[in-house]
C-alpha cells in the first residue's frame, strides 16, 4: 500500500471549498486537553473557547478540518477503530453545541513504533503534509485561503511547507515542544483568539 494512502480520513460534512476560508486544526492540545496519548473516549475534554471559535468559523462559512498525528496506534495504546470512535464522539459533542467540523484526518504511524506495521517514516505524519494535500483535494480547497491552528512546532513547520500562516494557541504544548526550530506566524491565548486573527484578515 502506498504510504500516502495509509492515513485515515473521516469526512462528516462534504462541501465544495472553492473560495472559502479553511482552518486546519490540530486536535490534542488545541481542541481537547493534552493528556499524553488520548486513547479512551472518557478522556475527551474540550478546551475553553473552542466551541465559540468553531461557531465563529462556521458563521463565516469556513471549512474546518482537523489534522492530527495519533501515535497512540503505533505505540499500541489504541486501535485505529478506537481513534475513529474518539473522533466521532468529539465531532458529535461539538455538533451538539452548534460547532460543525467538516472532517478529521489522522496519521497512525511513528518512526519508533511498537506495532511493526505502523513503524515507518511516512509522508503523512506532521510536519509532513500528505494529509493536508489530500484534504485539499477532497474539498477542492484553495490553500491561499488556509490557516493552521496548533500548539506544536510540527504544526508550524507544516504551515511553512504549505506556505500558509500558522497560529500557536497557548494551550497544550504552547509551541514549546522544541521538536523543530520554527516559530508560528501568529500567537493567540485561546482558540477563539486564534479564530479572531483569521477573521481579521478577511
Amino acid at each position: 500500500m502506498n504510504i500516502m494512502s495509509q492515513f485515515i480520513s473521516q469526512i462528516y460534512v462534504r462541501i465544495n471549498g472553492r473560495g472559502k476560508i479553511v482552518a486546519f486544526i490540530d486536535r490534542d492540545g488545541t481542541i481537547v486537553k493534552e493528556v499524553n496519548y488520548l486513547s479512551k473516549k472518557e478522556q475527551i475534554q474540550i478546551l475553553p473557547k473552542v466551541v465559540e471559535g468553531i461557531q465563529l468559523l462556521n458563521k463565516h462559512g469556513a471549512i474546518i478540518i482537523v489534522i492530527t498525528n495519533q501515535p497512540v496506534v503505533a505505540r499500541g495504546f489504541a486501535e485505529v477503530g478506537d481513534v475513529k470512535d474518539i473522533n466521532n464522539l468529539l465531532v458529535e459533542l461539538l455538533r451538539e453545541k452548534g460547532a460543525i467540523v467538516n472532517a478529521v484526518y489522522f496519521c497512525p504511524h511513528h518512526p519508533y513504533a511498537d506495532i511493526l506495521k505502523y513503524k515507518m517514516s511516512c509522508l503523512c505524519r506532521k510536519p509532513e503534509i500528505a494529509m493536508f494535500e489530500r484534504s485539499a483535494d477532497d474539498f477542492h480547497i484553495d490553500l491561499k485561503n488556509a490557516y493552521i491552528i496548533g500548539d506544536t512546532t510540527r504544526d508550524f513547520l507544516a504551515g511553512e511547507k504549505l506556505k500558509i500562516p500558522s497560529i500557536c494557541v497557548q494551550t497544550g504544548y504552547r509551541g514549546k515542544d522544541n521538536t523543530y526550530p520554527v516559530a508560528p506566524v501568529h500567537k493567540a491565548k485561546t482558540f477563539l483568539d486564534a479564530v479572531n486573527i483569521i477573521i481579521s484578515k478577511l
